[in-house]
């Protein structure tokens, strides 16, 4: 298509102006400027509003080169706009022999700085660019925004694995970045320093092959919005959160990252993602400062190392309705340093170790989720405030819930069955009310060490072994309990003395109980 007739014209040795920057110097506010084809090297400065700078060519390649300085360097006034269109930009960087080892903080209060693209102000449009930073000798960003607003699409942003470089660094700036490829950045490939009133949505992009990581997403109360991109093969996290920071991130493909998400000390939304194949977690949570408050729902995580891990005693996590949570080398959730966890509605399966897996001290509420399959116990936990209730468990190849050395844990109104032991507890103090426990291999409720329970209103039948197996020094209560179709309805082998009667009176055993021998009985 020709240019239209009023538009300026760059074409070395043919055309009005020889270089880019003569073309602008001659424009007014608003011109269009087409480029030929060539290769350009003098950088490109803009101040003047309005104007749109494209390839003349949709194939053709327009490419500016420099070793110093920013390819093109944009400063606007607020409301001013910009279109850059169709370029090719490549960035030798010269190595600067005073270059400061935080080379972000320099960059910060540098109007000249090594990048690709700078941005003060305005609000600009970037279409169809390439940016390559792969031979450069000094650190840089592809793009450095700063108190803008810019639109991106369809960019190319290769940096180098050998020099520090970031793809696109956004300070108190609104982005809109829209099916871009950031990829090969040592430092990061979008890293979003902003603030609660910018606004930033990253969308239908790959960010691939970063050293540090892919997406890093800090300050207090700044929601940048993450969705439908490809996050993957980044050697640190592929999206990491910080500082108090509530992204959103969505409905993303997050995969062979060393971690898939990781989040420090902040309280994002990670909502219908696929989290998978990354070789350290899914999503690792930590907070040791000022907290984290994490809802993870709607997420597919498997073939991870642990789907979730939560550390840290001023954590809180929401984990809810995520239909997959399994196949990980690992435990599907991990808990530990007195965080604490909401896990309900799930599914969490076929994980090498445990299904739920809960160390000393953490606490947690685990309603109404299926867990099955798991290699290890289907649910483990230790002492803590821990609340397991209406879950489905089953077909573990251990325990159905695992608990030792517990203190304030109570299980109530699960269904347990076809696991090794329905629930084995030792060492603990805890309350087991209205379970449903049928069909294990060997015991329904086992209760083991030292301790003080109480059993009651549960169900145990058709047990391979025992129904219920109380053992060493456990004393406490049991009452309003059935227990049938077991090959032994109670084991009680215990150095504390029970009351039998109660025992006999207050349960209904349908088949052979093994009591004390001076209460021995046997009850039809």
């Amino acid at each position: 298509m020709d240019p239209p007739d009023n538009a300026l014209i760059v074409a070395p040795g043919y055309g009005h102006y020889m270089t880019i920057q003569e073309a602008i110097n001659a424009a007014s506010n608003g011109s269009k400027i087409i480029v030929s084809p060539g290769l350009y090297s003098k950088p490109i400065k803009i101040t003047k509003p309005g104007l749109i700078i494209e390839a003349k060519e949709t194939n053709g390649e327009v490419q500016i080169s420099v070793s110093r300085g920013p390819l093109i360097s944009i400063r606007l006034n607020e409301g001013e706009t910009c279109t850059i269109k169709g370029f090719k930009l490549i960035h030798s960087g010269e190595k600067d022999e005073n270059e400061e080892f935080d080379w972000l903080a320099k960059l910060k209060s540098k109007t000249d700085a090594n990048c690709g693209v700078q941005i003060f102000g305005g609000n600009v449009i970037i279409e169809d660019c390439q940016v390559t930073l792969s031979s450069i000798k000094a650190p840089m960003p592809a793009f450095f925004l700063n108190e803008c607003q810019v639109h991106m699409s369809n960019c190319d942003v290769k940096g180098s694995l050998d020099i520090s470089s970031t793809g696109i660094y956004a300070k108190d700036s609104n982005l809109a970045m829209q099916a871009c490829k950031i990829y090969k950045h040592k430092n990061s490939a979008v890293l979003l320093d902003c603030t609660p009133n910018n606004v930033v949505t990253i969308s239908e992009c790959a960010i691939v092959n970063n050293s540090r990581c892919g997406i890093l997403c800090q300050n207090v109360e700044f929601a940048p919005t993450v969705q439908h991109n490809k996050i993957m093969q980044n050697e640190g996290a592929g999206v990491l959160i910080m500082n108090g920071n509530i992204a959103k991130i969505k409905e993303n493909d997050i995969k062979f990252n060393e971690v898939g998400i990781e989040i420090m000390d902040s309280n994002p939304v990670i909502t219908k993602n696929k989290i998978r194949c990354n070789f350290g977690s899914g999503i690792a949570i930590r907070s040791y400062m000022t907290g984290s408050s994490v809802k993870i729902f709607g997420n597919q995580l498997y073939e991870n190392e642990n789907s979730i891990w939560i550390q840290g005693e001023s954590c809180r996590s929401l984990i809810e309705d995520n239909p997959i949570i399994c196949n990980n080398r690992k435990a599907g959730i991990r808990i530990e340093d007195s965080a604490n966890a909401e896990i309900r509605g799930n599914d969490i399966y076929e994980n090498i170790c445990q299904g739920i897996l809960m160390t000393t001290g953490t606490s947690a509420i685990i309603d109404k989720n299926c867990v099955y399959g798991n290699l290890r116990a289907n649910i483990a936990c230790g002492s803590g405030k821990i609340i397991i209730s209406e879950n489905r468990i089953y077909r573990g190849r251990c325990e159905g819930i695992f608990v030792f050395e517990g203190n304030g844990c109570e299980i109530n109104s699960n269904e347990i069955y076809e696991n090794n032991d329905g629930i084995l507890v030792i060492e603990s103090n805890l309350d087991i009310v209205k379970n449903l426990v049928h069909d294990n291999k060997r015991t329904g409720i086992t209760i083991a060490g030292n301790g003080m329970c109480k059993v009651s209103e549960n169900k145990a039948y058709r047990n391979t072994a025992v129904g219920f197996n109380i053992r060493d020094n456990v004393e406490g209560e049991i009452l309003r309990n059935k227990a049938f179709e077991n090959q032994i309805q109670i084991c009680l082998i215990t150095r504390k003395k029970w009351d039998i009667k109660i025992l006999r009176n207050e349960n209904e055993w349908v088949g052979e109980v093994q009591l004390p021998l001076q209460y021995s009985c046997q009850i039809f």
